[in-house]
């Protein structure tokens, strides 16, 4: 066989486009862990929000929960996101999927269907994502899911921004939900998976978070620049003094 002598700089060509596509499909970098079932954790939370999950083809109404933009949902890159699986209440057998500041999503339950239900996850399984790499400080978090995309090519993905589905319509809804007895934060959130609107009950798949941003926290409003400046004059003339004693 006769062997080109450009073939080493096509091969080498090769190799630096195939990095270049793999750093462009995965932007952003993660590490995901077994977490420990939110049930076990705390048997009360896990039935409040199981008892929140819609009935089926019933509009969803949490009245307990206060209603959150599912596609404006943010976190501190800096510190982890559990999630929680809740309800499967599906025909389908659906993926759910993350992304992190617009990125390409990430997969994060293979098939999102419970045990005897097609599936073998546990209501109450979770997952911890940390390490964030490749990320700004503080960032947007959405999921998704691949309508019955489990081992289907190209599925549909359905995200938190109705403008960006096949359909134009909603496919997530997310709540919020304070835990007054730890003060933690957590992120109710429903899928509805039936591309063209479905049922509505928004229970297909349902997960909560802990770990986004509560938009309504309190948060220290900085220092102005004057006051910066008359706790530095403040602090100058003091060494003054000192040194002029």
């Amino acid at each position: 066989m006769k062997i080109n002598i450009k073939t080493p700089f096509i091969v080498a060509a090769a190799i630096l486009a195939s990095g270049a596509m793999a750093a462009e499909a995965q932007a952003f970098s993660f590490t995901k862990t077994e977490a420990t079932n939110l049930a076990d954790q705390n048997q009360a939370l896990f039935d409040f929000f199981k008892s929140n999950v819609n009935k089926e083809r019933e509009a969803l109404s949490a009245s307990e929960l206060k209603p959150l933009d599912a596609s404006g949902l943010m976190f501190d890159t800096s510190e982890t996101v559990e999630v929680y699986f809740i309800h499967e209440g599906a025909g389908y057998k659906n993926q759910l999927l993350f992304s992190a500041a617009g990125e390409a999503p990430e997969m994060l339950i293979e098939n999102a269907s419970l045990e005897n239900s097609g599936g073998s996850l546990k209501a109450g399984q979770g997952y911890l994502l940390s390490d964030f790499g490749g990320l700004p400080g503080t960032a947007q978090f959405e999921f998704l899911i691949a309508s019955n995309g489990y081992k289907k090519d190209n599925p549909t993905l359905l995200g938190a921004d109705p403008t960006k589905n096949s359909d134009g319509l909603e496919h997530v809804t997310a709540f919020g939900y304070t835990d007054e007895t730890t003060g933690d934060y957590y992120t109710f959130i429903g899928f509805e998976d039936i591309i063209g609107g479905g049922d509505r009950d928004f229970n297909d798949v349902v997960i909560v978070a802990k770990g986004l941003t509560n938009p309504d926290a309190d948060v220290p409003e900085p220092m102005s620049a004057l006051g910066v400046l008359a706790v530095g004059a403040i602090a100058a003339g003091g060494a003054l003094k000192k040194k002029t004693a």
